[in-house]
């Protein structure tokens, strides 16, 4: 059995602007969110983890980098668990998007999987896909491992979305805090969810 930690990044600047969209945007930590990132690698101390990896933006590394610290682990980043590209959204908050993008927006919100994001980004079944060769890909190479993967609160919510069988379009009713946990083991039947959105700072160690 392999368990996966799932993290979403810490709080950004950009999160804390009426959550301004960020996708590729390459962007730091708040100080606020440097916080949250130590007080998840606290709760996280006791865990067997094996590895650490992060999405391939500073946000995540940064999240996931004082609890490879505690662990003695180095951060391993992999683009496949980066957020997803919200092409000209990116950077705009959602009223602007909606005023600027009606049509392309009303697409997105109706049929994720297949439309692209932002008009030139990604679609949700594009996401799923890449996530899902990472998540498959790495308990494969670990059978019996605990690691700890750092990601974005769509891409987590997409990739939870289509491992439970929930259509694409429902993702947004998964809610993904900053620094929050989910916990993940491989079974015979596929992969399961343990836990859900778990806030470090408001509950005890799973």
């Amino acid at each position: 059995m392999t368990r996966f930690y799932l993290m979403r990044h810490g709080e950004t600047e950009w999160n804390r602007d009426h959550n301004r969209y960020c996708g590729r945007s390459d962007i730091d930590l708040s100080d606020h969110g440097m916080e949250q990132a130590e007080r998840a690698a606290q709760y996280l101390r006791h865990a067997a983890i094996d590895r650490v990896i992060a999405s391939d933006l500073r946000r995540a590394a940064q999240t996931a980098g004082p609890t490879a610290s505690l662990h003695r682990l180095q951060v391993e980043q992999d683009e496949r668990i980066t957020e997803i590209d919200f092409g000209l959204w990116d950077g705009l908050h959602y009223p602007k998007i909606v005023a600027q993008y009606p049509e392309a927006w009303q697409s997105w919100y109706d049929d994720p999987e297949h439309t692209n994001a932002g008009v030139t980004g990604e679609t949700a079944l594009q996401v799923f896909d890449r996530m899902n060769r990472f998540f498959t890909e790495t308990a494969q190479e670990h059978p019996d491992g605990s690691i700890l993967v750092v990601s974005h609160s769509t891409s987590i919510r997409i990739y939870l979305a289509g491992m439970l069988s929930i259509p694409f379009r429902n993702y947004r009713q998964l809610v993904k805090g900053n620094t929050a946990v989910s916990v993940l083991e491989t079974s015979k039947e596929g992969m399961r969810l343990i836990h859900f959105n778990v806030i470090p700072s408001e509950a005890p160690f799973l």
